[in-house]
């Protein structure tokens, strides 16, 4: 007997390996499978504005940047002491307008770079509810008053229509791309939990337009619904009863790469194994000369893996054990 309902995933019209190039754009679940696919040793780029909720903003910013309009300095704001874009989260802020611009415009030079040569674009659609300012829908609201904003649902029509407007234009430019679709498990319970309901089911019928408007193209993977059914317990929940546990989290990305990533096996990935097993540990010894023979042969094993996986992944942990030699 079966005790649970196992989503089925309809199989890729290709699977990917480390030779491919991924970009995720979206929520914070994105962020997730973002790690993942970096702490695997992939070739991945992100979103140059940080996290994206809603399906509008997300093409918006693609629109952007496939038409290389780069942040602008007047489209900065200046709240509590912080220069803001209302395009980008609040990562990207900072208290020098100068800082916060050239962040935001080397994160959409990077970006614009990889997208050429994207392989697969996973967006990650958080919600249909948006807010509006000055008539525009706005990404980040960054705790302005709420009289300065209009709250609206989205319409499936409307997601539709920008997004497959938007498509043929991303496909001219990376010809290769394919698009995957996927529905946060996250629900906005601060929406209500029926609003909350809505607003997924508009994603999801937004999501089953556009593969059924593109289909060579873009497909569907069932983030949500994995959630909803296949772990339908409390247990699979953070503290919070709204996001994923870190054990659900594995799970729905252990999904995506069986259905999605090529097993691949090899010397230098064995390598990257062993030695990212050392990196998440301290070595046992107070010894400055044990310790700087550790770091010396863990340095040069990392050095030797970049130079078969160029990864910006790999750049941040040989600079960290580099400062740490500094030291020594």
């Amino acid at each position: 007997m079966i005790f649970r309902k196992v989503i089925e995933i309809r199989k890729p019209v290709r699977l990917y390996d480390r030779g491919d190039r991924f970009a995720l754009w979206g929520s914070c679940f994105s962020t997730r499978l973002r790690d993942y696919l970096m702490g695997e040793l992939y070739d991945v780029s992100d979103s140059p504005y940080g996290i994206m909720y809603n399906p509008l903003s997300i093409a918006q910013g693609m629109e952007r940047l496939l038409s290389g309009r780069a942040p602008r300095e007047e489209e900065l704001i200046l709240r509590d002491g912080r220069w803001h874009s209302m395009m980008h989260h609040g990562a990207f802020s900072h208290s020098s307008r100068e800082v916060a611009l050239q962040g935001m415009r080397l994160a959409f030079e990077r970006s614009r770079a990889a997208l050429t040569e994207t392989d697969l674009l996973i967006l990650t659609l958080g919600t249909a509810w948006v807010y509006e300012r000055e008539g525009e829908v706005v990404n980040n609201c960054h705790k302005l008053p709420a009289e300065d904003f209009t709250r609206r649902r989205l319409s499936v029509d409307e997601i539709v229509s920008d997004w497959s407007r938007l498509i043929p234009s991303l496909i001219e430019q990376a010809p290769g791309i394919r698009i995957l679709l996927t529905v946060s498990p996250i629900p906005h319970y601060r929406d209500g939990a029926h609003e909350s309901r809505l607003s997924k089911a508009i994603l999801m019928l937004s999501a089953e337009r556009l593969t059924e408007l593109f289909p060579d193209r873009v497909s569907y993977f069932p983030s949500y619904e994995i959630m909803q059914d296949e772990l339908r317990d409390y247990r699979f929940y953070d503290r919070d009863m709204a996001h994923p546990s870190d054990q659900a989290a594995e799970y729905i990305i252990e999904r995506f790469r069986e259905c999605y990533l090529r097993e691949e096996s090899g010397p230098t990935l064995q390598r990257w194994a062993r030695v990212r097993k050392q990196l998440s540990h301290r070595p046992l010894t107070d010894s400055r000369e044990s310790l700087r023979a550790y770091y010396d042969s863990l340095l040069s094993t990392l050095l030797e893996i970049r130079a078969e996986l160029p990864r910006d992944y790999l750049d941040r942990e040989i600079q960290r054990i580099q400062e740490i030699l500094s030291h020594l």
